[in-house]
């Protein structure tokens, strides 16, 4: 699967390779274009989990790095030296798991997708972006079960 191929159809009405070849976009757009490319990074490194439970350790310490960048916008100053190095440390951990997911599959779809994330920036974008992407999906799905 190549890159033309490599994000799903996840915006409905057309496909997302023709949402992200526009040029003329607004910054709602763009935002939309790098969630589209987070939650796609995403799904490709869960899929390339051996098992549930690993898929869900992985889930678990994003989603703690998460809360802890949350924090970081809301903390005093004091409290954010603390946080930072707790922060970093699940950050660490997650680029070790990506990295080790990057020597199990070396297919070119593989190193498209871990050239992207080579970025600390990139990896917290995603994650930050995923969670977003999940929380505004239930957020929709609740709305149209109260409209049906």
């Amino acid at each position: 699967m190549g890159k033309e191929n490599f994000y799903s159809n996840i915006v409905e009405g057309f496909t997302a390779n023709e949402f992200l070849r526009r040029k003329d976009k607004t910054r709602e757009e763009k935002k939309l274009d790098q969630q589209i490319e987070s939650v796609s990074l995403m799904e490709y490194l869960l899929n390339l989990f051996g098992t549930t439970a690993a898929k869900e350790r992985f889930l678990d310490l994003c989603k703690k790095y998460r809360i802890s960048k949350w924090r970081q916008r809301t903390s005093n100053l004091l409290k954010i030296e603390e946080q930072e190095s707790s922060r970093a440390e699940v950050h660490n951990k997650i680029i070790d798991t990506i990295a080790s997911l990057s020597r199990v599959d070396s297919s070119s779809e593989s190193t498209h997708v871990f050239s992207q994330l080579g970025a600390r920036d990139r990896v917290t974008d995603m994650i930050i972006d995923y969670f977003d992407w999940q929380e505004k999906k239930k957020l929709e799905e609740s709305e149209f079960r109260k409209a049906a």
